[in-house]
């Protein structure tokens, strides 16, 4: 029986992208400079996540209107909704399984004061390499009771834009 090797820690694999590989096939784009370039009040925040999540490709574009808070959802959440309250227009990206250490802030912070901010749950269901610590299979049960919240799992990018 072949001996299984240990897996290196992610600070010795030189930025190397823990979790799966780029869908091939799919479009996946950030919207045109265009769309967002008139809603300057857009933001988009992320916890750590910017490469898994698309935020990094709106942050090339737009610098000053992207956040990472590092490996701090609940802040996210949290910063979003202050950012909401001031009529700003922000977008948070979070990985499914991560935005549940938020579900407080989620309630508390943006659900009962009926703010307008958006989530971007990323890796949703299965993902695979990333293994059970990444699999965002409650998303849909913890989110769905939450009065005001509407949620939607769009199957791919046609449904998505409609």
């Amino acid at each position: 029986r072949p001996r299984r090797q240990a897996a290196r820690p992610a600070t010795h694999q030189d930025g190397q992208r823990q979790g799966l590989p780029a869908r091939r096939g799919g479009v996946r784009q950030v919207p045109r400079r265009a769309k967002v370039r008139g809603h300057r009040s857009v933001v988009a925040i992320t916890a750590a996540m910017p490469g898994g999540t698309g935020v990094d490709k709106f942050g090339k574009r737009f610098p000053k209107r992207t956040f990472d808070v590092g490996i701090a959802e609940q802040h996210a959440v949290t910063f979003a909704a202050g950012l909401a309250v001031e009529g700003i227009k922000p977008f948070c990206a979070i990985y499914s399984t991560f935005l549940q250490r938020a579900y407080d802030q989620l309630i508390h912070d943006v659900a009962i004061q009926k703010l307008p901010v958006r989530f971007i749950l990323d890796r949703a269901g299965l993902v695979g390499n990333d293994g059970p610590t990444h699999h965002g299979s409650f998303d849909l049960a913890y989110i769905g009771c939450i009065p005001g919240i509407a949620l939607c799992a769009p199957s791919d990018e046609v449904e998505l834009r409609n």
